[in-house]
């Protein structure tokens, strides 16, 4: 299933451009413990009132190396904590204007998949959007068709993995079945003017917090 937003992005590039998606392979890594230095973590509590589902998403960012040449992994732990209906998609995809858009390079050239260790479930694809200008780039997780495999109570542990060309920011993600919420997350994005690997300060974290909470107030208005 195409996430709606993402499918209206596709539409909508049609207009402004072409946009491309690619299938990525899925990868896996057993565990956390060697992926290297915890440089930045973030959690958010999400509930979609459509259906129920109450969870949340704990981002966490490991380097290991230097520059360019480091190996930078960004982690997603999803926990369902209850509700009536599975999980179908997590979706990464900036949407304010707060927000800089995704590495998409860097994550095509990358790795993704699942964290063995702690997860119940893993995606069934992962599909990468390169969009033409204006449409942010995306990255969608689906965990099986409708309606999907992952169960309240359940958890899912999946990654991107990239090189260090670049930077850690805070992003809107997605979650979704039935209906959806918005979730800030970390992920690998481009910040012109800033060194790679940089991680944003407190002030701006809170800052893209309020942006993507008030846009996703202006979507359910």
């Amino acid at each position: 299933m195409v996430h709606a937003r993402t499918f209206v992005a596709l539409l909508a590039s049609g207009l402004a451009g072409s946009a491309s998606a690619v299938s990525l392979p899925i990868g896996s890594i057993a565990d956390e413990t060697a992926l290297g230095a915890l440089t930045a973590t973030l959690s958010t509590p999400f509930a979609t009132p459509a259906n129920g589902i109450v969870g949340s998403i704990d981002s966490r960012v490991y380097v290991d190396g230097v520059g360019a040449a480091a190996v930078a992994t960004f982690v997603y732990e999803i926990q369902l904590d209850s509700g009536f209906s599975t999980l179908e998609e997590f979706t990464i995809e900036p949407i304010t204007p707060l927000e800089n858009d995704l590495r998409i390079l860097e994550i095509l050239a990358g790795s993704a998949g699942t964290i063995v260790a702690g997860s119940d479930e893993g995606p069934t694809s992962i599909d990468a959007f390169n969009n033409a200008f204006p449409i942010a780039d995306s990255i969608t997780f689906a965990f099986g068709s409708f309606p999907g495999i992952l169960d309240p109570g359940e958890s899912a542990i999946v990654f991107i993995q990239t090189s260090g060309s670049v930077d850690i920011g805070t992003v809107t993600s997605n979650v979704q079945n039935f209906g959806g919420a918005d979730v800030l997350v970390l992920a690998p994005v481009d910040d012109p003017g800033s060194p790679d690997l940089s991680v944003p300060e407190p002030a701006s974290l809170a800052l893209l917090s309020l942006g993507g909470l008030l846009a996703a107030r202006r979507r359910r208005a």
